[in-house]
C-alpha cells in the first residue's frame, strides 16, 4: 500500500495517502449505498405495480425539492469551517438550519392541502409526512459535513453505511407486511430522520469554542451558506423537476420507468462527488486561482479519461444488470445507456469545487443560473416533443453544458486575476 501511495503522489503530484486512504473509505461507503439502493429498488419494483412505484417515487421527489428551500448550503459551510479549524461553527450552523427548516414544513403543508382538496389522499398524506419529518433530517444531517471537514473519512463511511442499512432494511421489512404507499413513505422518511438524529448525538463536536472570538469568521461562513443555498435551489430545482414534469405530463408509469433507468447513472454520479470532498480540504492550502490553474487542468484531464472508461464499462454492463434485476422494465435499458453517456461531463466538479472554496460568488451564480435555465428549457421542450426520450436527452445535454460553462468561468476568472496583478 505504501508503494502505491508513493507512486500516486509522484505521478499525479497529489497527496497520495490522503486521496487513496480517504478515497478508499468513501468509495467503500458509496459501494454499500449503491448495493443497498439497488436491492431496495429491485424489491420495490417487483412488489409494487409500475403505477404504485411511480407515485412512491413522486412523493420522494417532492421531498427532495421541498428540502432545497432550507439552508442546504450549511453542509458545505460546516465542512469548510471545520477544515479550517473553526469547529465551533457547527453549533451556529445547526441553529440556522433549524430556523430555515420551517420553509420545508410550510411548502409541504400547502401542497398537501392542495392534494387533499383534489381528493388524492395518498399524495396529501405524503406531503404531510414530508412536512413533519424532512426538516429533522435536514437539521441533524449536518453531522456528516462536520466529519468530512475533519477528514474523518472512516467515520463518514461508518455513518453513511449504517444509515443506508437502516433505511433500506426499514423499507424492505415494511413492504413485506404492506404495500400501502403512505405507510411505505412513512417508513422511509422516519428512518431517514432517526438515523440523522442518532448520528448527531454520537458524532457532534464537543468543543466549547467561544463564538464571540470568531464572530466575524462565522458570519462569513453563514453568508457563504446562504449564497450556496440559493444556488442549490436554482441548480437542484432544475435537476429534480424532471420527475415532476414526467409525473404530471406523462404519468406515474413513465416516472417508474425513468426512475429505474436513472438509478445506476445517478448512483455513479453521486459516487463521483466524493472526489470533490477529498479535493476541497487540500485546495484550502492555496490562496489564488492562478496558483492552482495547472493543478486544476491536470487533474481534470486525468479525471475525464477515467470517467470515459467508467462510462463505456457501465454502458456495456447495463443490459445484463437490468435484465437480471429489472426484467419488467426492459424499456429502461436503452434509456439508462443514454444517461450513462453523460458521466464524463461530471469533470465539472473539479473547477466548480475550487470556485466554491475560493468563494467566487459571482462566477458561481452565473454558472448555476445559466446551466439551470438551459436544463429547464431543454427539459420542457424535448419532453413535450419526444416524451421520455426527450427527458433523457435533455439530461445528457445539460450535463455537458455544465462542464463547458464551468471551465469557461474558471478560465475567465484566472485571466482576470492575471491581468489585474
Amino acid at each position: 500500500m505504501d508503494l502505491i501511495i508513493k507512486t500516486t503522489t509522484r505521478f499525479f503530484k497529489i497527496d497520495g495517502e490522503h486521496f487513496l486512504r480517504g478515497g478508499l473509505w468513501l468509495l467503500s461507503s458509496q459501494a454499500v449505498v449503491v448495493v443497498l439502493s439497488l436491492i431496495t429498488t429491485v424489491i420495490l419494483s417487483r412488489l409494487l405495480t409500475q403505477q404504485e412505484f411511480g407515485v412512491y417515487r413522486y412523493v420522494i421527489s417532492l421531498g427532495l425539492i421541498f428540502g432545497l428551500f432550507s439552508l442546504t448550503g450549511i453542509t458545505q459551510a460546516i465542512a469548510q469551517a471545520t477544515a479550517k479549524g473553526f469547529v465551533g461553527f457547527f453549533v451556529r450552523g445547526i441553529r440556522a438550519t433549524l430556523a430555515y427548516g420551517t420553509i420545508i414544513t410550510l411548502l409541504s403543508v400547502i401542497t398537501g392541502l392542495y392534494y387533499a382538496l383534489m381528493g388524492n389522499e395518498t399524495l396529501a398524506w405524503g406531503c404531510f409526512l414530508i412536512a413533519t419529518l424532512q426538516p429533522i433530517s435536514q437539521i441533524f444531517g449536518c453531522t456528516v459535513a462536520f466529519l468530512q471537514g475533519k477528514q474523518d473519512f472512516k467515520y463518514v463511511t461508518i455513518t453513511q453505511t449504517l444509515k443506508s442499512i437502516f433505511v433500506s432494511a426499514t423499507t424492505i421489512i415494511t413492504i413485506l407486511f404492506t404495500k400501502n404507499i403512505v405507510i411505505l413513505l412513512a417508513a422511509y422518511f422516519l428512518s431517514q430522520s432517526i438515523s440523522a438524529v442518532v448520528t448527531y448525538f454520537i458524532f457532534r463536536p464537543k468543543s466549547d469554542t467561544k463564538i464571540s472570538k470568531v464572530e466575524h469568521v462565522y458570519k462569513k461562513f453563514l453568508s457563504f451558506a446562504r449564497h450556496s443555498s440559493l444556488r442549490n435551489i436554482i441548480d437542484g430545482f432544475s435537476s429534480r423537476i424532471d420527475s415532476i414534469v414526467i409525473f404530471q405530463y406523462l404519468g406515474a408509469v413513465e416516472l417508474a420507468i425513468y426512475t429505474i433507468s436513472s438509478i445506476l447513472p445517478e448512483q455513479i454520479r453521486g459516487s463521483l462527488k466524493h472526489f470533490q470532498v477529498l479535493a476541497l480540504p487540500k485546495f484550502n492550502k492555496y490562496e489564488s486561482v492562478e496558483s492552482n490553474r495547472s493543478i486544476i487542468y491536470k487533474k481534470a484531464s486525468l479525471f475525464f479519461l477515467f470517467l470515459v472508461v467508467l462510462s463505456v464499462f457501465a454502458i456495456s454492463l447495463i443490459p445484463y444488470v437490468y435484465g437480471l434485476f429489472f426484467p419488467d422494465y426492459s424499456d429502461s435499458v436503452f434509456l439508462a445507456q443514454i444517461l450513462l453517456t453523460s458521466i464524463p461531463a461530471s469533470v465539472f466538479i473539479i473547477p466548480i469545487g475550487f470556485l466554491q472554496i475560493q468563494h467566487q460568488e459571482k462566477a458561481l451564480y452565473k454558472y448555476h443560473i445559466t446551466t439551470s435555465a438551459i436544463q429547464i428549457v431543454s427539459l420542457l421542450g424535448l419532453t413535450f416533443i419526444f416524451g421520455l426520450y426527450g427527458t433523457v436527452i435533455s439530461k445528457v445535454l445539460s450535463q455537458y453544458m455544465k462542464a463547458i460553462i464551468s471551465f469557461l468561468l474558471f478560465s475567465k476568472i484566472r485571466d482576470n486575476i492575471i491581468s489585474n496583478s
